[in-house]
């Protein structure tokens, strides 16, 4: 064993004997490792060549998006201290979102406080964290402790942009105009003043606009009143001398008024027009059909005015067009709906409380149907029942079930009678169970209007942020400003009036 260990440790001597370099095997190795240095510090650089070009190339989107960032930097740490809470995210997280006050470096840059290392703003804390969480998942949320108007006028504060304030406000319930106000000043002007109430100048207009409107439903029923049938009467009766036709018509008190308020309507409709920026989208719009389609009868009457055709006559389809163009007139009423607030919120609460609707016609469909067949077989045998048949027992089942009670038609029998009673209490149950559910919207839609603590107003984006280049920026078509927060002292770009966090801004 001894001397095969020996033998052992003779072998490794005589092998570091022989790994023993020469002086000139010791030359040799360093040319060698000199070379094999140089083809890697060559394959190296290659390496990072390629690599740098993977990653400028990987970066152009970000910089044709977002402008020229220090790849390096966009991984850094930074640090946001709001009224003493402190958040820790990266840089690259708050560049997602260049348009916004975090997001833009430069505007950033002003509440750097550089011996603390971080950003600091005096601003609402627990506001913040659902701001801070939008930069996060790219979702805005209300934390629950948070009053809306508090959270709001962070979002304005922050400049999180018109599309994530008007997302957040329709998330709460609220209607957000998302119209485009004109660039053009006579555009703008005009819009501002027929689209909006905001001026004192824009408050006359619309009460003009309602007035005209209350005229004009109040003629079209008074012209119907047998008193002054003969003046409608008189105004249409045509002769062949054209001009004669003309002034009996121009000289009707009632054609006088039409013609005022006529021309009111378009006026309106065609200011209207030339100041909306999306003409496709106005001609669509159901409310802009309406107003054109109520003007059509005053055109109408007078070309059969200038074509002396009598629409009194014995002529059936002039009379028949005529009866249903001014029945038309009527539906001026609805053109309310667009001046007058509380007519919005009983429309939203239609609309909100559709399916209760919906259920509550079918199951008095049910009901209708079923109850005049009943009615029907129990008074089919009196000699003076008023139900010939289960389709006209129709009538008195509806009137019945929605306790109306005309008393044109009824069951004689006691049978009958009885019937009608359980008619009755079932109608007042059916009616009786959607309407909390149509109540509770009515009253969430009108405490939601009337302790409204802002408004939305569709603006151009200001002119101080025009030398912003991000192209995302530039795509926002309007910018919301919150008025009526603290008295209107918060406005979505006022930035730069930071008073109680100006001590703490780099100089």
């Amino acid at each position: 064993m001894q001397a095969r260990l020996g033998a052992t440790t003779h072998w490794h001597d005589a092998e570091e004997e022989q790994r023993e370099p020469t002086p000139k095997a010791d030359s040799k190795l360093r040319s060698l490792e000199s070379a094999l240095r140089t083809g890697w510090s060559r394959r190296s650089s290659r390496r990072r060549r390629t690599k740098r070009q993977a990653g400028v190339a990987s970066l152009l989107p970000q910089i044709v998006a977002h402008g020229l960032v220090d790849p390096g930097r966009a991984d850094r740490r930074v640090r946001i201290n709001v009224s003493g809470m402190k958040f820790d995210t990266r840089e690259r997280v708050l560049l997602r979102y260049p348009q916004t006050l975090l997001g833009d470096t430069v505007r950033r840059q002003r509440f750097y406080v550089p011996e603390e290392e971080e950003y600091f703003f005096d601003r609402h804390r627990p506001s913040f964290e659902g701001i801070f969480r939008y930069y996060q998942t790219g979702k805005i949320a209300r934390p629950p402790s948070v009053p809306l108007d508090v959270f709001a006028a962070e979002l304005a504060y922050f400049d999180m942009g018109s599309l994530v304030i008007n997302s957040f406000l329709m998330d709460e319930g609220y209607n957000v105009s998302d119209d485009v106000v004109p660039e053009k000043e006579p555009q703008r002007t005009v819009f501002l003043l027929f689209e909006r109430q905001d001026s004192i100048l824009a408050k006359i207009v619309n009460l003009v606009t309602v007035l005209f409107i209350l005229l004009s439903v109040g003629t079209s029923c008074a012209e119907t009143l047998p008193r002054f049938r003969n003046l409608t009467e008189q105004a249409f009766a045509h002769t062949n001398d054209v001009r004669v036709n003309l002034d009996i018509v121009f000289h009707n008190t009632f054609f006088q008024i039409e013609t005022a308020c006529m021309l009111w309507f378009c006026i309106e409709l065609a200011l209207r027009f030339y100041a909306s920026p999306m003409k496709r989208q106005f001609i669509k719009d159901i409310m802009n059909i309406l107003d054109f389609v109520v003007i059509l009868p005053y055109f109408v009457d007078l070309i059969l005015i200038v074509a002396s055709v009598d629409p009194t006559g014995s002529n059936v389809i002039p009379a028949t067009i005529v009866r249903v163009l001014r029945l038309v007139r009527v539906f001026r009423i609805f053109k309310l709906s667009r001046h007058v607030r509380a007519l919005q919120m009983l429309a939203a609460t239609l609309r909100a409380s559709a399916p209760q609707l919906i259920m509550l016609v079918f199951f008095m469909g049910i009901l209708v149907v079923l109850y005049a067949s009943i009615i029907y077989f129990m008074e089919v045998d009196h000699p003076d029942q008023f139900f010939p048949s289960i389709p006209a027992a129709f009538w008195w089942a509806i009137i019945t079930l929605t306790t109306v009670g005309y008393g044109d038609i009824y069951p004689q029998t006691p049978w009958g009678k009885a019937f009608a009673c359980t008619c009755v209490i079932s109608g007042i149950l059916v009616i009786a169970m959607p309407l909390p559910i149509i109540t509770k919207n009515f009253e969430k839609f009108y405490k939601k209007d009337g302790n409204n603590p802002f408004k939305s107003l569709p603006l151009n984006q200001r002119d101080e942020e025009s030398d912003d280049n991000s192209s995302e920026h530039k795509k926002r078509p309007y910018a919301v400003r919150l008025t009526d927060i603290n008295k209107g002292e918060h406005d979505s770009f006022l930035k730069d009036d930071d008073e109680s966090s100006s001590g703490f801004l780099s100089s």
